[in-house]
């Protein structure tokens, strides 16, 4: 069976079947992998295994430039935690979490009581009296 893929890799370019295998080869399909390097291959193209190490560096470096300054933030703070402290943080997260949960949950029984229940108490005693 021939790889659905040869016919579009044979139209690439050599840079781009060298992406293809180097720093962009996560983001193909398996077959579309290889049928690039038969295509390189066919083409006589030696990819120097250097030139590897070395996309896979410069991709490592912009996808590191590219984080989230909070994430570098958390990083500084949380970046050499042990495994335990890790755990600890996130349950003392989970519980703060829970306490604020349970303020909301007083201030809208508060509330409710103010706007509902009160009114009604008050329009009960006006029809008594």
């Amino acid at each position: 069976m021939e790889n659905e893929f040869k016919k579009v890799m044979s139209e690439r370019s050599n840079e781009e079947l060298i992406a293809i295998l180097t720093h962009k080869r996560k983001s193909y399909n398996p077959s579309a992998v290889q049928a690039a390097e038969a295509e390189l291959s066919k083409r006589d193209v030696i990819i120097d295994e250097s030139k590897i190490i070395e996309n896979q560096e410069e991709v490592l470096e912009k996808q590191t430039s590219e984080i989230l300054p909070s994430r570098k933030a958390f990083d500084k703070i949380y970046g050499e935690l042990s495994d335990n402290e890790i755990q600890q943080e996130i349950l003392f997260t989970h519980k703060l979490s829970l306490d604020k949960l349970e303020r909301i949950r007083k201030n809208t029984s508060t509330l409710v009581w103010f706007i509902i229940i009160i009114p009604i108490i008050l329009v009960f005693i006006g029809i008594i009296s």
